[in-house]
């Protein structure tokens, strides 16, 4: 069993921005707080861009879904009927 300490950041998003712009982003932390997870409305990304650029935005749910949509409308189309 892996412990907390045995696991290692992937990366880490460095913040650029003025002085300004850093305490808008905090703000925008404290923001959310409390603020339910959901995989498909609010997940980790979506909190990540919310602080940083101040739109709740996920390139992985939005690429899921198109992959997702994909899939069905291949299958749609290769129906024979």
């Amino acid at each position: 069993m892996k412990l907390l300490q045995d696991y290692e950041p992937t990366g880490v998003r460095r913040f650029s921005g003025s002085y300004f712009q850093r305490n808008q982003a905090i703000n925008r932390a404290y923001s959310k707080l409390g603020e339910k997870y959901s995989l498909i409305n609010f997940n980790c990304e979506h909190f990540a861009n919310w602080v940083q650029f101040g739109k709740i935005e996920s390139s992985q749910v939005t690429t899921g879904f198109v992959i997702l949509a994909s899939a069905i409308f291949l299958k749609l189309v290769s129906t024979d009927e």
